[in-house]
């Protein structure tokens, strides 16, 4: 609950002065966004500078919780009816900035919260026009006190929009630090991976300047070997002739600039004329890192996405070996218009960047390793009590797949993933929508920054579980139903582990025409032996006929 400066703190909820429950602050947000135009015209920027309950204490004189006992307020009869509200509906229409995270207390220094305190010193800073909320809650997670103490959230959705405005900074490209390994600058070894959605065959220009300009650039190398965290390149091609002196230098940097993995697409041969705009199309988007990474495949060979013309629209069809061995045919995108290059485009891309992260592993380094995935359904005894399984419910988990027919009612549905190992994981949950190309995130672990001097544990201890849906902290419980107008839905809840922490949001994306471009991935990882893999669970929702 959400008690002001002028709140009745003996009251009741049906007195002037009273404090607001989070789901009436969930809706109160949402009626800003239909009265004044709708979740896509109109984005919020909530913040909240309080903790979620008034007691505990760290014994310290200096800071206080911002929070008070309460008596005991009466709750509205009618709090059931407005638990309703989808937590992940709402936040389409706001970003919001937590001062800590659920389990942690919010504090306050002198007359002014700490969250609030560091919110002000960024906002002080020039170039806040540069500025992301990406960038905001990485800044606001190094300071110092915030993060020894409280876990600054920030949730909501386009998280790479800067601050204050509805503008989308141009992605930049990750770039890797890459050294000269032999003598005859043959070989590289360049600090990034397959957790970076680094594959065998992509290739990167070699700078000399960190800032990756043309005048730096020098020479092309292709990946050759790719491990979790480091990738041998062989090269490619230079810029220049003679060779370039690359031993002149002690590090050099690498901008990707295709990827190794290729989405295989198979345009339809019936219509001639689209065959050919699309084709040359695709042809002529050479400076696109992932229209680039399209191969261009003939009938009868292995495809992942299929388009053909179907009268004046684009029909696309699934042909991914993966995704049709459990029933996906075709995608429920129905409003591309066969003229209409951008929004082709648009799809195109993201279809490069869905395909990429499904089949993103290391070879299943981990896939027999002591981890086991359940689904249960799950229920609420009350608004303020946590989803629970229900009572005797059964692991729908079955031979590494989930086989649901759709239930009367649409019950609501928790994931369990447990590690017998010795080792903790860090743990990335997301769901691959094949129907509309859609990645939803479902849990990510909270990454410390390098500053701080706690160790960071993994979000799956050993021994121990990640409930995602369900329990204290598993967030909101899902909804699995097929769409209307299908007969089934086909989706796989894709699991990356790593025993190292890494930025994972780049992966999440919005579903058929509002898929944006890829925010790349995250950067150099930590050279060393590192363990990482993915597990993937399909996911087949059957309708009920």
């Amino acid at each position: 609950m959400a008690v002001f400066a002028d709140a009745a703190i003996t009251g009741s909820l049906n007195e002037p002065g009273r404090g607001i429950l989070d789901i009436e602050l969930g809706h109160i947000i949402e009626d800003i966004s239909v009265k004044k135009g709708g979740l896509r015209i109109l984005y919020k920027l909530v913040i909240f500078d309080c903790c979620h309950s008034g007691s505990g204490t760290r014994g310290s004189a200096n800071f206080r919780i911002r929070g008070v006992e309460l008596p005991g307020y009466k709750i509205p009869e009618n709090i059931n009816a407005l638990s309703s509200f989808s937590r992940d509906h709402n936040r389409r229409s706001h970003i919001l900035l937590a001062a800590c995270a659920p389990d942690k207390e919010a504090y306050e220094i002198g007359n002014h919260g700490l969250f609030t305190d560091a919110l002000l010193a960024i906002f002080r800073k020039p170039n806040l026009e540069d500025l992301t909320y990406l960038d905001l809650i990485t800044q606001l997670q190094a300071y110092r006190q915030l993060i020894n103490w409280q876990i600054p959230q920030c949730e909501g959705l386009k998280l790479d929009r800067t601050v204050f405005t509805l503008e989308t900074r141009p992605s930049k490209a990750a770039v890797y630090t890459i050294q000269v390994e032999d003598e005859a600058a043959t070989s590289f070894r360049l600090e990034g991976g397959r957790r970076h959605g680094i594959a065998n065959g992509a290739q990167f220009a070699v700078h000399t300047d960190k800032r990756c300009t043309s005048e730096s650039r020098v020479a092309y190398v292709v990946a050759q070997d790719t491990q979790p965290s480091v990738t041998t390149c062989a090269f490619l091609a230079s810029i220049s002739e003679p060779l370039h002196p690359f031993h002149h230098y002690d590090v050099l940097y690498a901008v990707q600039t295709l990827h190794g993995h290729s989405l295989r697409l198979l345009i339809d041969q019936d219509d001639q004329h689209c065959g050919l705009q699309w084709k040359k199309l695709i042809e002529d988007q050479v400076n696109d890192i992932s229209i680039r990474s399209i191969h261009l495949v003939r009938p009868g060979e292995e495809a992942d996405l299929a388009i053909s013309a179907d009268g004046e629209n684009v029909l696309f069809k699934v042909k991914n070996a993966k995704c049709r061995e459990y029933g996906a045919r075709d995608l429920s995108i129905r409003d591309v218009r066969v003229n209409t290059d951008k929004h082709l485009l648009d799809i195109l891309r993201g279809a490069v960047h869905f395909f990429r992260h499904l089949d993103l592993s290391n070879f299943d380094a981990l896939r027999n390793g002591p981890f086991e995935v359940q689904c249960l359904k799950v229920e609420k005894k009350s608004f303020f009590s946590p989803w629970m399984p229900e009572p005797n419910a059964l692991n729908l988990c079955h031979d590494h797949k989930i086989d649901i027919v759709e239930n009367k009612g649409a019950p609501y549905y928790g994931f369990e993933i447990k590690n017998r190992s010795s080792y903790p994981f860090h743990a990335a949950v997301f769901m691959f929508n094949v129907h509309n190309l859609q990645i939803i995130r479902y849990d990510l672990p909270v990454n410390k920054t390098p500053s701080s001097n706690q160790a960071v544990s993994g979000s799956l201890p050993a021994g121990q579980s990640l409930r995602v849906g369900f329990g204290d902290s598993g967030g909101d419980a899902r909804r699995l139903t097929v769409p209307d107008g299908q007969n089934s839905d086909i989706s796989f809840l894709k699991i990356f582990l790593s025993d190292t922490p890494h930025d994972y949001l780049g992966i999440e994306q919005e579903p058929s025409s509002d898929l944006p471009f890829s925010r790349g991935d995250s950067g150099p990882a930590k050279s060393g032996h590192e363990l990482f893999d993915t597990l993937t669970v399909p996911i087949i929702i059957r309708a009920r006929i």
